[in-house]
């Protein structure tokens, strides 16, 4: 409350002893005056998306395709949730090293397979994004995809590229997560800081040991 004019002692009130209308204006002024610290926090932030998994309903259709090619060429089973995370390049010199004529064979059933795939939103994804549009922050899509696949992406939602400020794919850097150099890029192309950086991302195929190295 403001001090009273003249020599009177100003009176201290509870917000209990307020009449409700004084309480009312109370709060809406307190309400205004967070919603104000809350936006000026928020220019602060810049958020980092991955894409399949977080944005995209995709995780469990790429399960079922790199299970068949683990089956197929490897004699692997579960295949698909050993290379969760990793670009295909990654994946090719770990577990296709010196099979040239099969990764040959890979790319183009790859490729197939993405351009008929489903990219349904996970539920609340696109909203939420929105949301932070509204609010003025800054937002990337940072993922292992490569362009071909992001490219597919855009026709299913055009949307997309004007809601967010920046695409990072596997072509933007060499190391794919749990490494934090994808997110450490994107992080630069936003002109964020380490403090004032959010990244959303599903940890449910990353290792217990590795989840410290990719958080901090």
């Amino acid at each position: 409350l403001r001090p009273a004019t003249g020599s009177r002692k100003p009176e201290s009130r509870s917000v209990s002893a307020m009449t409700s209308s004084s309480r009312k204006l109370l709060f809406h002024q307190c309400h205004s005056n967070l919603t104000l610290v809350i936006l000026n926090e928020m220019k602060k932030l810049i958020a980092l998306f991955d894409f399949d998994g977080v944005i995209a309903d995709t995780e469990s259709q790429y399960t079922v395709f790199w299970d068949r090619i683990g089956l197929k060429f490897l004699g692997l089973e579960d295949f698909g949730h050993t290379i969760k995370g990793q670009t295909l390049v990654q994946i090719f010199g770990k577990h296709f090293a010196g099979m040239e004529e099969q990764q040959k064979e890979i790319v183009p059933l790859l490729d197939e397979f993405e351009r008929n795939m489903s990219y349904d939103y996970i539920p609340g994804a696109y909203e939420f994004m929105q949301s932070l549009k509204a609010a003025g922050v800054p937002m990337a899509i940072v993922t292992s995809s490569n362009d071909i696949k992001m490219q597919q992406v855009h026709k299913a939602h055009p949307e997309l590229a004007g809601l967010v400020d920046a695409i990072l794919t596997s072509e933007h850097f060499s190391k794919s997560k749990p490494d934090p150099e994808c997110f450490l890029k994107g992080m630069e192309v936003l002109g964020g800081t380490p403090e004032g950086t959010v990244v959303f991302l599903s940890l449910i195929h990353i290792s217990e040991p590795t989840r410290p190295r990719l958080i901090s």
